[in-house]
């Protein structure tokens, strides 16, 4: 009988050598594993592989073309290489021990991979698979390596150990993760993902770090969602967030450092944007949420002593803040001021140009106000007033010299004398715009002495 005349893609020395060991099974003198004839083979496929897996020692598999195939509780105590192998239908592995690991490297998946509760006690290599999706739960991973894999989904779930994870290189659709064990502590960078949804993790802590590029994002269609999600064994290092929502999440030991964020102050959402696209203005209960996720990055960046960043999520916490209160006018008008003047206390360049500029601006209504047009226009109006309503005049004019006396108990004799001249309005506005000064004054002393502590 003629020998599988397939010829494995594999250049290296090692590839070269290959020989498939299996008889001719169709026309174009193929095996049953390699031919193409996928639909033809499936039953005697599966009677043929069954013996091939009962091996004690390695499986050699490279090259195989597979028709749907469930891999069930099995125990392999070499290395089980599927290399080069092309799957045409859903694979699944479940309940198996693999002793030295598996090598799904330069597969191609037409349908879904799934692994489930296997023991691999080594080594996964998947260097330059095609995968459509995985779907992992339940596994034990010594070292699971899913590297250079092209437009795929992984499932990371449900008491999954590891002790360490590599993506490097792929390229995914979507990643979940949720419910993971980590043996030790670890860090995943250099890879790009449209959706990566993170619930929780168990054990040592993970480090997302450089180069994690959200596909799609300029179209505002990728996420790294994190919402409602237990956060406080990550760590972000040198990430790009501004495609990040942590709406709803813990992240009271989250620590991130030399993270990107947008900085943009006139957005009036959480820069952290939601995939639902929930935003600040919604609803008070929303803004109350935003307003905790800002509090808390304060918080964590203070603790890294990255005061700038602590001002930024200060600047948000207020602005949510604000929104909170939106029914509430005198909060509302009270935090809009300080927002105008002071940006929440943290631009104290503002407060120092906003000072002199109100001084500026009284003088100009004072000199105004001193004209004798404007003097003329005044007494035309309470004239009126007089005639018109009676009543509300006297009652008027009867506040109004309460106020004089006010004037006369609080502000020093001598200051009375010196604008003794001016108008009854003019010495309104002089008082005024002194509480102002002492108002900003204070302000001052204070943004300046927050940015200069930091």
């Amino acid at each position: 009988m003629k020998k599988c005349a397939y010829v494995l893609p594999d250049t290296s020395a090692e590839g070269s050598k290959y020989q498939c060991k299996h008889t001719t099974w169709d026309k174009e003198g193929l095996c049953i594993f390699h031919s193409k004839q996928i639909e033809d083979k499936q039953d005697k496929f599966e009677k043929d592989i069954d013996r091939l897996l009962d091996a004690e020692e390695g499986v050699d598999l490279r090259g195989f073309r597979f028709p749907e195939f469930l891999l069930i509780n099995f125990e392999f105590q070499g290395v089980v290489d599927f290399s080069y192998a092309e799957f045409y239908g859903d694979f699944d592995i479940a309940q198996c021990l693999f002793e030295y690991g598996f090598n799904i490297s330069n597969c191609v998946f037409k349908k879904d991979l799934s692994i489930h509760l296997c023991e691999v006690k080594t080594l996964i290599e998947c260097e330059n698979a095609k995968v459509s999706k995985i779907d992992s739960v339940s596994n034990y991973y010594d070292l699971a390596t899913f590297e250079k894999i092209y437009g795929g989904s992984i499932s990371l779930t449900k008491d999954i150990i590891a002790t360490n994870l590599s993506f490097e290189g792929s390229e995914f659709h979507k990643i979940s993760i949720d419910g993971i064990r980590l043996e030790h502590k670890m860090g995943i960078n250099k890879f790009s993902v449209h959706e990566l949804h993170y619930f929780s993790h168990i054990g040592e802590r993970l480090c997302f770090y450089n180069e994690i590029i959200v596909i799609d994002a300029e179209n505002e269609n990728g996420i790294l969602s994190f919402e409602d999600a237990d956060c406080q064994l990550l760590t972000f290092n040198e990430v790009d967030l501004s495609r990040a929502s942590f709406f709803g999440a813990n992240i009271e030991k989250t620590r991130f450092i030399n993270c990107h964020w947008p900085n943009d102050h006139s957005v009036p959402y959480v820069h952290a944007y939601l995939h639902e696209g929930i935003y600040i203005t919604d609803d008070k209960d929303t803004a109350r949420l935003f307003r905790l996720l800002y509090q808390q990055l304060q918080r964590n960046y203070e603790l890294e002593r990255n005061f700038a960043l602590a001002g930024h999520f200060h600047f948000r916490e207020m602005e949510a803040r604000y929104y909170e209160k939106l029914w509430k006018d005198l909060d509302k008008w009270v935090l809009l001021f300080y927002r105008w003047v002071a940006d929440y206390g943290e631009n104290w360049k503002k407060l120092a140009l906003v000072t002199p500029l109100s001084i500026i601006f009284s003088g100009g209504l004072v000199a105004i106000n001193e004209t004798s047009k404007i003097q003329t226009y005044w007494a035309g109006v309470f004239s009126k007033l007089e005639s018109i309503m009676p009543n509300i005049y006297s009652f008027t004019s009867a506040w109004y010299q309460g106020i004089k006396y006010v004037f006369k108990t609080i502000v020093p004799y001598q200051i009375q004398r010196n604008i003794s001249h001016l108008s009854d309005l003019s010495k309104l506005v002089l008082i005024a715009e002194s509480l102002m000064i002492l108002l900003l004054s204070t302000l001052l002393i204070m943004a300046m002495r927050r940015n200069f502590k930091r």
